[in-house]
């Protein structure tokens, strides 16, 4: 269609040459106006006018007609489709009286032409000719040719602009104006040299410059076998200024070009293409500019065009790209109608950080926080056509810094490289192949991009392979803290799009090792709580993480932690499980629960990374008491038994432990032992040395046993631990070991110092129920002592450390009451005397000797 518009516009031209050329010799031109218009209109479809004809002599022979147009379609526009101020046909005179016409030069002022796309596809100049039947189209013969040319033709000052409202839909056209053409001693017989310039989307003048030579006209095959060498010089072109969906926002375009050849054979040329101020990212005006640097990017190539055949080849290509070189090369094949290609591109050294930052492809993809400083090299190669390509790249990135954060560091010039193919079609993009390998750590992935109305969608899924957890903490900064040990498979599952990103992460393990506190520092206090590392190792390890991020909202994350057995504080667990969380810089245990030491730990933790502020809350059920306290505390080797109850601990990691420690503990400790500490003989050897107690509660010295520790059947205590003491506010020992009896308690409260573990602890000791009862008729004495069980109460000091405690009874409220009772006894026999031999005087009350003793016994109790 587009070959017949071609020719039927040189027809309607030809018609106007031809009349041009006889019209000189006849002295009114304009007469023959409506002829002219009458045989034009029989070709073209539209409305055609000019405003006149004249007879040229002084200037050249010939004849000049005067404003030329040729109407739009009015479905495209009510204007022009051609205009042009005049057009001059010369003619020479000897071969005019010898009856030939012979054209000495054609020359066109003022062109100007509007071609337009329409939404649906169709050009405005379809509808210009009128619809003829269809025939065979016949090369026209080079004397036929030959016959129509004209010596010289110029064009002066024309215009051409072009505007595509389905490509760009409200665009301004694309322009060429100050069009300049100018082409002299044409002839069939030898090379004709032209020579255009003209301004494309220029307000600062001509920027297009082409020159070169076409010809001679071969005897057979037409124009498109004729031989042309020409060279092109474009300059400071726009990009955004193209009639095409450019993925630029701004830059400017150079064209350095030479070829030679045949239209319908073969051309070969060299090509060099500078692209300056190079913004990627979509047409100007479709997203906030921001202030970006532009990136320059030069590429030549050698190329070898086979119009016929549609086939393009690039050969020995090179770009620049800032500092950073590379080369290319491939085919294109079918380029007129349906492009298919084959490229490769490579480079030993290119810096990708500013490209990737600008590629729409990468910009839901990358997150925006990640850092490249430095080159890599790569090879890319590319095949298929525009509906569906593939893609595969090879990249070393050795040289490369990357830094995410504290997620990812890898510094420079240690080893990692990846490749990957990718398969693309219309709005779908699948990663069939994502391999890493970065030291010690290898690693295989897949996954897809989707477009979904106009928003990237994707999801990526990476599996590694056991991972030495020691390498890995070079790589992930927030490891370094934990002196990882071990290995650890990951799999990761990174989905999002449209500013938001979920990622998943399966981890499995044999066997790690974690650091979870730091060790004491050197010359610090004594008696500190977790005085050394928290170490954790174990085994048999499942972790399950998710995190979402949606824009710049916070990072959320929770998950859960398995571990089949191992050890926590040299203390072995088995069957742990916990689950977690992240958001606004805390980090949640949500839950633990573990079975060790023949029972069970359960709790919740909280840390917060900006605070440093830490928290924890264990529930110990039925442990080793002297286990856990050896490993929670220096008090080692001091208890026994089997301990439950709960802690709640807070702190400031980095921070002096004795100095911001606190807690609040309620535990209680079954058949246990307070070791190198006899309470209770301790208190019944401290009875047996106040003068009259043994007989009183008829207590031989040999049925005081003493134990090398301390036997009871429960001790229960509630402690607030606040700095360097101990706040005991409540410690009850049930059922203590005293020699044959087992039923001596102990109720105490006090402090215990964390940096001497001396003791101030002050309370009651409760007797076995068997001295009490021994008591018999002299329990009268010490009724004050009884409890309501009728069992002595004794006050008790508990003093010296917890591994050397110190009791002390206060005997002296014995000694007191039992010196009462047979004082009181005494006094009682002796005014029974008094009342039997007393005369009393008439009106005497007979309990006058009650009121006496009485007042004695209340005399005696105050002392």
């Amino acid at each position: 269609m587009k070959k017949k518009v071609v020719l039927g516009v040189a027809a309607v031209v030809g018609v106007c040459v031809v009349i041009l050329a006889v019209l000189p010799f006849v002295v009114d031109l304009n007469r023959y106006k409506d002829p002219i218009l009458s045989r034009i209109r029989t070709y073209v479809n539209r409305d055609v006018s000019f405003e006149g004809i004249n007879l040229t002599i002084l200037t050249g022979l010939g004849a000049e007609i005067r404003g030329l147009r040729i109407a739009d379609d009015p479905a495209f526009a009510e204007g022009d489709f051609l205009a042009l101020k005049s057009i001059q046909v010369k003619v020479a005179l000897l071969p005019l009286l010898r009856k030939e016409v012979k054209i000495r030069k054609v020359v066109v002022v003022e062109p100007t032409v509007h071609v337009i796309k329409s939404s649906a596809g169709t050009f405005n100049y379809t509808t210009l000719l009128v619809p003829r039947p269809e025939k065979p189209e016949k090369e026209p013969k080079p004397g036929a040719l030959a016959s129509l040319l004209a010596a010289n033709i110029e064009i002066k000052n024309g215009s051409l602009s072009y505007r595509d409202d389905k490509a760009k839909p409200g665009a301004k056209p694309f322009v060429l104006s100050d069009i300049d053409l100018d082409s002299q001693d044409i002839s069939a017989a030898r090379p004709i040299p032209f020579s255009l310039s003209a301004a494309v989307m220029s307000d600062k003048g001509q920027n297009l410059s082409m020159a070169g030579t076409i010809g001679p006209l071969p005897a057979e095959g037409g124009l498109g076998q004729a031989p042309m060498e020409v060279h092109v010089l474009l300059d400071a072109l726009p990009l955004a200024s193209l009639p095409m969906k450019m993925p630029f926002q701004a830059g400017t375009l150079k064209i350095d070009l030479t070829a030679q050849g045949a239209l319908k054979g073969t051309i070969t040329s060299r090509a060099k293409v500078d692209l300056s101020g190079l913004v990627l990212g979509g047409p100007e005006g479709t997203q906030p500019q921001k202030e970006q640097k532009g990136i320059s990017c030069v590429l030549a190539s050698d190329l070898i065009v086979e119009p016929g055949q549609q086939r393009l080849l690039i050969r020995k290509g090179a770009f620049t790209l800032g500092r950073e070189q590379g080369t290319f090369e491939g085919a294109v094949e079918h380029f007129k109608s349906s492009p298919t290609w084959n490229m490769t591109f490579a480079s030993g050294r290119i810096t990708p950080g500013p490209i990737m930052g600008q590629l729409s492809l990468f910009k839901g993809l990358v997150p925006g926080k990640i850092t490249l400083v430095g080159p890599a090299g790569f090879t890319f190669t590319t095949a298929g056509n525009k509906e569906a390509f593939q893609v595969k790249a090879d990249v070393d990135l050795q040289s490369m810094g990357i830094v995410f954060g504290k997620v990812f560091q890898k510094p420079a010039n240690s080893p990692f490289t990846f490749s990957s193919s990718l398969s693309v079609r219309k709005d779908f993009t699948e990663i069939t192949a994502l391999d890493f390998n970065l030291g010690g750590i290898t690693a295989r992935g897949s996954g897809e991009v989707r477009k979904v109305q106009g928003k990237s969608h994707y999801r990526i899924v990476i599996q590694t392979n056991p991972v030495p957890l020691q390498t890995a903490q070079s790589t992930i900064p927030m490891l370094q803290s934990f002196k990882p040990g071990g290995a650890l498979a990951v799999k990761t599952t990174v989905t999002g799009g449209d500013g938001a990103m979920t990622i998943n992460v399966q981890g499995l393990s044999d066997s790690m090792s974690l650091v979870l506190t730091k060790p004491p520092a050197v010359g610090q206090a004594k008696g500190k709580v977790l005085a050394g590392p928290v170490t954790v190792n174990m085994r048999g390890v499942s972790l399950a993480v998710d995190a979402q991020k949606k824009g710049k909202g916070p990072l959320r994350a929770g998950g859960t932690l398995k571990s089949r057995q191992g050890t926590l504080l040299d203390l072995p667990f088995t069957n742990l499980t916990s689950t977690f969380s992240y958001e606004n810089g805390e980090f949640k245990v949500n839950s633990f629960d573990l079975a060790a030491l023949r029972g069970s730990i359960k709790g919740a933790a909280l840390y917060n990374t900006k605070t440093k502020a830490w928290s924890a809350s264990p529930v110990f059920n039925n442990v080793q008491a002297g286990n856990v306290l050896d490993a929670l505390t220096n008090f080692k080797g001091v208890f026994a038994g089997t301990m439950s109850g709960d802690v709640r601990a807070r702190g400031v990691a980095g921070a002096p432990a004795m100095e911001n420690l606190g807690a609040q503990v309620s535990l209680k400790i079954n058949k246990g032992e307070w070791k190198n500490f006899d309470l209770g003989g301790s208190v019944l050897g401290s009875l047996m040395r106040v003068p009259g107690l043994p007989e009183a509660f008829g207590l031989a010295p040999a049925e005081v046993q003493k134990y090398q520790t301390t036997r009871f059947e429960s001790m229960s205590t509630q402690v607030d631990l606040a700095r360097k003491v101990i706040n005991v506010d409540t410690m009850q020992i049930l059922n203590i070991s005293s020699g044959r009896d087992v039923d001596t308690e102990s109720r105490l409260k006090g402090t215990i110092s964390m940096e001497t573990n001396q003791l101030d602890l002050k309370g009651q000791v409760v007797l076995p129920k068997r001295f009490s009862q021994r008591l018999g008729a002299r329990g009268q004495a010490f009724s004050a002592l009884m409890n309501d069980q009728n069992r002595l109460v004794l006050p008790l000091t508990l003093k010296g450390t917890l591994k050397k405690p110190v009791p002390m009874v206060d005997v002296n409220v014995l000694g007191s009451a039992l010196a009462r009772y047979y004082t009181q006894k005494a006094l009682g026999k002796g005014l029974q005397k008094l009342q039997d031999k007393a005369v009393l005087p008439p009106g005497t009350p007979q309990d006058t000797g009650k009121a006496i003793e009485n007042l004695l016994d209340g005399l005696l109790k105050k002392k």
